[in-house]
């Protein structure tokens, strides 16, 4: 095996959906933030799932209509990879390098030091 990421990636189901998440995960950042990136991967499932009907050469009915499927469930797949993801990682947890976010806001930390002074505790 010579290279990383070939077109026969292209048969299976796991090696499209790491084209499509890769490639969203890449474009995301160039998306205004009110647009959802989940559409932004169903550009690139409905793309990588074309490309596969047209690589794997089925244009008969049949082909077409399984391609359209193969699309909705690589779309799933894909979003499914990254909500885990994001569940592993959590929303509050930083990537490596990056600053721990804490989730007590100036409030709570006011409201806390106040209740020490008083001697009243958590």
């Amino acid at each position: 095996m010579e290279e990383f990421v070939s077109i026969d990636v292209l048969e299976t189901i796991a090696g499209c959906s790491l084209i499509i998440t890769l490639l969203t995960q890449i474009f995301k950042k160039y998306l205004p933030e009110d647009i959802n990136t989940k559409w932004l991967a169903l550009v690139f499932a409905i793309i990588v799932g074309v490309l596969r009907i047209v690589y794997v050469g089925q244009f008969d009915f049949a082909g077409i209509v399984s391609g359209i499927f193969n699309i909705a469930v690589l779309l799933s797949t894909s979003i499914g990879i990254y909500e885990v993801g994001k569940d592993v990682l959590g929303e509050n947890n930083p990537m490596p390098g990056e600053p721990a976010h804490s989730p007590i806001t100036a409030e709570m930390e006011e409201e806390l030091s106040n209740n020490d002074q008083k001697g009243e505790g958590v």
